[in-house]
């Protein structure tokens, strides 16, 4: 996690990316392995489930997820 340049709150991710890299030319998003196990192993755990939201990030984690 980081901090917003503008309003100084802290940043929630699920998986960065190099600084200056834009999302569609990253090739390695550092974390992403282990947000998806932690998504997993809660899915596992407390599902099933009848829906589910994500925003962001969140809907990219979750959208590969159910696609699997």
């Amino acid at each position: 996690c980081g901090t917003d340049a503008k309003t100084g709150l802290p940043i929630s991710e699920w998986w960065r990316k190099g600084p200056g890299v834009r999302s569609y030319e990253c090739d390695v998003f550092e974390g992403e392995s282990a947000s998806v196990d932690a998504v997993q192993q809660a899915w596992d755990a407390q599902g099933p489930f009848d829906g589910i939201l994500g925003f962001s990030q969140g809907a990219i984690l979750l959208a590969g997820l159910v696609a699997q």
